[in-house]
């Protein structure tokens, strides 16, 4: 049994075509990491707005105005109709 070039040949190829089928493996796997790291932030990160200067100045001043006068707001109504939906509804 001798080795024809037919034989030979033959070994080429189907050794061909499987460094082809690797290099076409190691293709895919790299696009694929490429598309996954590209894809790593699913949403963007937004910017904070800040208040500067005389909107600043106006925002604390509106807030120290609330708070020296929550005591002023009457929620005495609202709790004695929550109290009674509650008492009608056997929960309280």
């Amino acid at each position: 049994m001798g080795i024809t070039y037919m034989s030979i040949l033959a070994r080429i190829l189907m050794l061909l075509e499987q460094i082809i089928l690797i290099i076409y493996y190691i293709i895919v796997y790299v696009i694929y990491i490429c598309n996954v790291k590209q894809k790593t932030m699913a949403t963007a990160i937004k910017n904070i707005p800040v208040l500067k200067k005389d909107a600043a100045h106006a925002f604390t001043a509106k807030i120290e105005r609330n708070v020296a006068n929550r005591s002023s707001v009457d929620f005495s109504k609202k709790a004695s109709i929550a109290s009674k939906i509650l008492d009608k509804a056997g929960k309280f």
